[in-house]
C-alpha cells in the first residue's frame, strides 16, 4: 500500500482472518507515516506491533526509525 514515503514500503498479508502490516523504512533517517494510510489498507483503530508488543492507534502517525522494520 502506498506508504507517502519513497523509503518506506508498505504491505499487508492475511491468512484466517488475520492481517500482518510491514512497514520497512530503508533509509537512516527515521520518518511518519500517516495513519490514514493504515485504515484505507482496512486495518482497524488499535494494532499491535508484533516486535515490541506495544498497542498503536491509527488515530496518530506511526513513527519508524532509520532502517526499522
Amino acid at each position: 500500500f502506498e506508504t507517502d514515503n519513497p523509503s518506506v514500503l508498505g504491505f499487508i498479508r492475511q491468512y484466517k482472518g488475520d492481517r500482518l502490516v510491514v512497514l520497512a523504512n530503508f533509509s537512516e533517517h527515521g520518518c511518519r507515516i500517516p495513519a490514514n494510510r493504515l485504515r484505507i489498507a482496512g486495518m482497524g483503530r488499535f494494532f499491535e506491533d508484533v516486535v515490541t508488543r506495544k498497542v498503536l492507534s491509527t488515530s496518530d502517525s506511526i513513527p519508524i526509525a532509520g532502517y526499522q522494520y
